[in-house]
């Protein structure tokens, strides 16, 4: 034994403290040491060792240099004074053999005549100071990290521990070292050929990979020992172990069910834990890892002296033939060591410090992961040991795939999760394992380990808010279905924003820890007492409800109601958008007694029970489970590779995703806040690329489960299949779990609400076309927030209202009361442009008379004149069109700033319920780009859209009357530009609304992200935040996008037709000239006129677009100023008269004494408020208020986040209206007193202090605000 506290000596033997050093060490009186171990039985030295190479790390067979077969040993042992390799014969005795080479880290040399089957180890030399985290001890026998098989089972005697593991002070047992030697108790690595021990080595090369798309993936998890230790069609020599597996009758089942691949729970060498020992129990899981490279020799059937190898590899082959990926979840993020008081196994004696993380205090270890210890992972020789693992079980052993138990804590850096890691980088530059399919549980239990959503590309996550979700939805406790709705479509919310895929998400609602299926409808309560920790292990929040009983009943309705529930549960799961994955046994109704903690019960409690197939019930579930995989194959939606979008696509203009009620009428925002009790969302394929890809072009209908799910009531019917114009046809559900699949309709269970509580169906539907107007089209939406689901609903007023339907000119005609104070200016800067327009059109009949005159007749002087002229002529136009700008400048300024005071004047005058109803954003942009886009339509376009249409009318005359042949050939263009501008008027006014409504949503987001950047940091939203804006962007983009075509296209009509006339004209002209029927002068003033009427044409586009966002933005503006303040009267329910309208007070509200209350003061009379756009069915915020507050007194409010407190302080200044009872001041009802007459009453917020919630995160959203915060309260 040797202690930290100083490598003293005792009979002069070095690095053995003496007894006085162990007692000063732990504080009391000096105790005996253990005896030394008996030099006379140490192992005999070994055979000679060459140098060998430092590559590979671990044991590889190879023939010498001499041409003799050996074996080349290399280990990574940093800090280490000295490596030993020990080999063992079959008879457990040790050579041991120095390795003295030393590269780079690295002790190697070559050992000949050490062939494969040869059981070895190190021991590694070094000082003993746990102070520092230095633990070698050269009397422990250690497992070579990069052992491909491993012979032996791990006992734990305390002979195995590194330091002194019942020392009498425990608190420093982990400093005193043991010098005992382990070898006995240990597993030893057995050196492993390159080939299969027991098949030719071009068995493996006939291997093909099934390679999956991740999109079609359905995962099946399963545990190698417990899928076949009681399977009856497994020989029971091989029942629990690879070659069980690979069995045709085990692998019959996962073919029959579809699944696509198995998830095998920890393969990889792995140790039991002390405590389990001690009970009896075992580690059944595997999650406690101790050699990375090789397979656990406890599930091979062949041997342990590398048969594991050749077995494991076998089993892989077997399942690939059958089309099944193997992914292999994988514990990198610790190993069986624990912590320091834990055994020295491997890595720990090899180098402590470079393996492990350790505290600021070296003896510790930091523990990220609940076991212990957490590998350190940034140091570079853990990550090439993680790295060189995961390639060796790709490349040589042939998985799939890998899931990473406890991924977070490998991304974690210096300071926390960082998804920039060394972990993170390597692996996406790895052209290995890059290709792979990469799964991370994301979360550890440190600090900020929570990181689901955060992983990059290439990496599926384990999605616990799925899991979550579809729990708490189908046993009620499931608020509304806004995140029910994110988990059946994908997920976006957590993945879309990275830019990964729907796959990404692996959905499941039970794995291996935690309730099985079963289980989760039968139990409440955990039930872990065969663990032997006194139920204290295990989760609490099991999120599960028992049907009415806990545990087994007999009761027939609660068994009915349970099998339903496991329908509706596995229905939900395999048709929701993502990767499904099924725990095995979940499809035959496997239990495990309430046991959510099985990781220590390798008994039949873990394995799965095969008779349960004999019963007709769990068989007919097994079936329901293959028959929804099968739906699952036959329809590409399902399994889209991309997110729903929610967007109307050509040609019909049909959403690919859309959500029903149970009513079949599509839901509307307000629905997504309802309680749940149904969900029918329904997604569309219109040869997407999923359709190309898997199916002929044609256009696929289907939908997810219509879930319905309520307590003591009847359950909604599904909705019929909706169809243009609220039509509807009948679905044909091939799936449903209300009743029994097989059960026949004499034998229905007894009707009750247990029976009639839950189910849920799927109805793919046979293709078909509806038709719908592409303005229809045009006018649906998809508001995508990453606090609410996805909900798509016809683009109406922010009020509720529809929008109208005027033309352009109707709509700005309503600007004309702001105009008319400066029409004279307005008009004379018109009459001044159309002055100078038609002074431009005389400067071609100047250019004729010169050409036809003066220079015809060689007249200097008459060319000057014309020069001079046209001089003047362009100087005039030009000062013309500068005055029109000054009339018009100062004037539109003033009509805008009247109409913004005007808009913000009536804001103010508008209730709350209309400020609840509008988003900031849409107000915001009214107030400033609507208006900013209607002064610049006054001061340009509106202007030369008279002055354009003057300069064209009088320019056609004019050519008209200089030669009507020529000029005919120029008009001809006008109809069709008619009818072109005609379409255009509609189509774009339509795509004009949408981009301005589309920009208001922005701006709120904007707005918002702003404003309330302190709440969005502090509640972590930024990244959803940021989501919502890339999201938004993006729409505002594509619609932009799509108006710039519009216009593109009107543009490059408009252009090249008058064009094609001209070029007609002049070829016409030219010909008539040469033969002398026209004059050149004619034909130079007709093209001069034609060429100056160019602009006025091709203007057309620009200034009808104009015109059009002008139109929008007017509708845009009167939209709020229609809105009228809402008063009293508006507000009463019928047949709900306030107090003294029913002759109990006078018309002005005043009571009996004369309008004088005797004890004045502020009272509520049987108060009733609903906020206006709330459902009729939904009860009012407010009910039966019956409150005095007396003159001097003072009241607080006191009560949880939306209870009502701001509402009810709200009534009294009139912020919002009540629908039933009175509010008196002082005696008089304060709808009769006048506007401001309470102001000076109610107090102000310095003399009303006000404990609130912090400002919304999205004030178009309160409901997400008032979950920020727990309670409130109004003093």
């Amino acid at each position: 034994m040797s202690s930290a506290a100083g490598q003293e000596t005792r009979d002069g033997v070095p690095g053995r403290p003496s007894a006085t050093a162990v007692g000063r060490l732990v504080g009391r009186r000096p105790t005996a040491l253990a005896p030394r171990p008996d030099r006379s039985t140490a192992p005999a030295a070994g055979p000679a060792v060459r140098p060998g190479s430092p590559e590979p790390l671990g044991a590889r067979p190879c023939r010498g240099p001499d041409g003799v077969w050996g074996t080349n040993f290399a280990l990574w042992a940093g800090g280490a004074e000295a490596v030993d390799l020990c080999l063992f014969d079959d008879d457990g005795h040790e050579l041991r053999c120095p390795l003295t080479e030393l590269t780079h880290e690295v002790w190697h040399g070559f050992v000949p005549g050490v062939l494969p089957g040869r059981r070895y180890g190190y021991r590694v030399h070094g000082r003993w100071d746990p102070w520092t985290g230095a633990r070698w001890n050269p009397a422990k026998l250690l497992l070579d990290p990069y052992a491909r098989a491993v012979d032996g089972d791990f006992a734990l005697p305390a002979e195995v521990y590194g330091h002194m593991r019942d020392w009498p002070q425990q608190h420093v047992a982990d400093t005193v070292r043991d010098d005992r030697d382990s070898a006995p108790y240990v597993p030893k690595g057995v050196v492993v050929g390159d080939d299969t021990a027991d098949g030719a080595p071009d068995e493996w090369t006939e291997d093909r990979r099934p390679k999956t798309p991740w999109a079609e993936s359905v995962i099946y998890e399963l545990h190698v020992r417990g899928f076949t230790m009681r399977h009856p069609g497994v020989p029971p020599e091989l029942r629990g172990t690879y070659a069980g597996l690979a069995h045709p009758a085990a692998i019959e089942h996962l073919t029959r069910l579809g699944v696509t691949a198995v998830e095998l729970l920890p393969v990889h060498q792995f140790a039991h834990e002390d405590h389990l020992l001690r009970r009896g129990l075992r580690n059944y899981w595997g999650y406690n890892s101790i050699g990375y490279f090789a397979p656990h020799a406890g599930y091979a059937a062949g041997g342990t002296r590398g048969q594991q190898v050749g077995e494991f590899r076998r089993m892989v082959r077997a399942l690939h033939a059958a089309g099944i990926e193997v992914i292999l979840d994988v514990v990198y993020n610790h190993t069986a060591e624990a912590n320091e008081l834990g055994p020295t196994l491997s890595l720990r004696g090899v180098d402590n410090r470079g393996y492990y993380r350790l505290q600021q205090d070296p003896r510790r270890y930091a523990d990220f992961t609940g076991c212990g210890n957490t590998l350190h992972v940034l140091q570079p020789q853990v990550l090439r040991l993680v790295t060189d693992s995961l390639r060796y079980w790709v490349t040589e052993m042939g998985v799939d795939g890998f899931r990473f138990d406890l991924a977070s804590a490998l991304a974690r850096a210096a300071h926390g999760v960082d998804m920039l890691s060394p972990f993170l980088a390597v692996i996406a530059q790895d052209p290995v394992l890059r290709r792979v399919k990469l799964i991370a549980e994301p979360w550890d239990v440190g600090s900020g380990g929570y990181q689901v959503g955060a992983f990059p590309p290439l990496w599926a996550e384990w999605n616990d808010r799925y899991r979550d979700a579809v729990r708490d939805f189908w046993r009620g406790a499931l608020p509304d279905a806004r995140d029910l709705g994110y988990r059946l479509s994908g997920s976006s919310d957590l993945y879309a924003w990275s830019g990964r895929r729907p796959y990404a998400s692996v959905n499941f609602i039970t794995a291996h820890d935690g309730f099985t299926l079963r289980d989760l409808v039968s139990y409440e309560r955990k039930h872990n007492e065969a663990n032997g920790e006194g139920n204290r292990d295990g989760t609490p929040d099991n999120r599960a409800w028992n049907c009415g009983a806990e545990g087994e009943t007999d009761d027939p309705e609660i068994r009915a109601l349970r099998r339903r529930q496991l329908r509706n549960l596995l229905a939900t799961l395999l048709l929701s958008t993502g990767v499904p994955m099924l725990v095995a046994g979940d499809e035959l109704g496997r239990t495990q007694g309430g046991n959510n903690n099985a990781y220590c019960q390798d008994n039949e409690t873990g394995w799965l029970d095969w008779s349960l197939l004999d019963d007709p019930g769990w068989r007919a579930l097994t079936e329901l489970t293959a028959r929804l995989i099968r739906l699952r194959r036959a329809h590409p939606v399902l399994r889209r590779p991309a997110f729903f979008s929610g967007l109307a696509r050509p040609p019909e203009g049909l959403r690919d995703l859309a959500w029903f009620t149970p009513h079949g009428t599509e839901m509307t925002e307000s629905d997504w806040y309802a309680p749940t009790t149904a969900l029918g969302p329904i997604c569309r394929a219109a040869i997407c690329p999923s359709a190309i890809r898997t199916a002929p072009r044609s256009r696929t209908t289907a939908s997810w489960p219509c879930c319905t799910r309520a307590r003591g009531r009847s359950p909604s019917p599904c909705p019929d299949r909706p169809g243009p114009g609220g039509t509807s046809s009948s679905w044909t559900p091939p799936v449903r779990t209300r009743r029994h699949p097989r059960a026949h309709a004499s034998r229905r269970a007894p009707p009750s609400s247990f029976q009639r509580a839950r189910s849920c169906c799927c109805a793919p539907s046979t293709p078909r076309t509806y038709a719908k107007k592409p303005s229809e089209c045009c006018r649906w939406r998809t508001v995508v927030s990453p606090l609410m689901a996805v909900t798509s609903e016809p683009r109406a007023q922010e009020g509720g209202a529809a929008p109208r339907h005027r033309s352009a000119t109707r709509s700005l005609l309503r600007l004309w009361p702001y105009v008319r104070p400066v029409r004279v200016r307005l008009f004379g800067a018109a009459g001044v442009a159309v002055v100078a327009s038609c002074l431009g059109l005389v400067i071609p009949l100047v250019l004729k008379w010169m050409v036809d005159g003066p220079v015809a007749h060689r007249d200097p002087g008459g060319v000057w004149l014309g020069g001079a002229l046209l001089l003047a002529l362009g100087t005039a136009e030009a000062g013309l069109f500068g005055l029109r700008r000054w009339l018009v400048g100062r004037p539109l300024a003033s009509v805008e700033a009247a109409m913004r005071a005007d808009l913000y004047r009536h804001l103010q005058r508008l209730p709350v319920s209309f400020h609840d109803r509008w988003a900031s954003g849409q107000l915001l942009s009214r107030a400033t780009t609507d208006l900013m886009l209607l002064r610049m339509f006054l001061a340009f376009p509106l202007t030369f859209l008279v002055v354009n249409g003057v300069t064209i009318l009088a320019g056609f005359a004019i050519l008209l009357s200089q030669e009507w042949t020529l000029g005919l050939v120029l008009v001809i263009p006008a109809v069709p530009l008619v009818i072109l501008c005609s379409l255009f008027e509609t189509r774009y006014a339509t795509v004009a609304r949408t981009v301005q409504d589309q920009t208001g949503d922005l701006t709120t987001v904007v707005e918002e992200g702003v404003l309330g950047v302190r709440i969005v940091k502090g509640f972590g939203r930024h990244r959803s935040q940021a989501r919502a804006f890339r999201v938004l962007s993006e729409q505002v983009r594509s619609t932009e996008l799509h108006k710039a075509r519009l216009l593109a296209t009107l543009w490059a009509l408009i252009m090249t037709l008058p064009e094609l006339a001209i070029g007609a004209a002049l070829v016409l002209g030219t010909m008539r000239v040469a033969d002398g029927d026209l004059s050149a002068g004619t034909l130079v003033a007709f093209l001069s006129t034609a060429l100056t009427l160019r602009w006025p044409v091709e203007s057309l586009g620009f200034l009808l677009a104009m015109s059009q966002d002008a139109a929008t933005a007017t509708d845009r503006y009167f939209d709020v100023m229609d809105a009228e303040p809402a008063t009293a009267a508006d507000r009463r329910l019928a047949g709900s008269p306030r107090r003294g309208e029913d002759g109990e007070g006078s018309e002005d509200g005043e009571g009996s004494e004369g309008g004088q209350d005797r004890e004045g003061g502020l009272r509520f009379e049987g108060v009733e408020f609903a906020y206006a756009d709330a459902p009729p069915e939904e009860p009012p915020v407010l009910r039966g208020v019956d409150l005095h507050i007396r003159p001097g007194e003072t009241m607080a409010l006191v009560g949880a986040t939306g209870s009502g407190k701001t509402t009810l302080t709200a009534l009294v200044p009139r912020l919002q209206e009540i629908t039933r009872g009175r509010i008196t001041l002082d005696g008089r009802d304060i709808t009769a007193l006048p506007g401001r007459s309470c102001a000076p009453w109610w107090p102000s917020r310095s003399r009303s202090p006000r404990c609130s919630p912090p400002p919304p995160v999205r004030t178009s959203s309160w409901a997400p605000a008032t979950r920020a915060g727990r309670s409130c309260c109004v003093p």
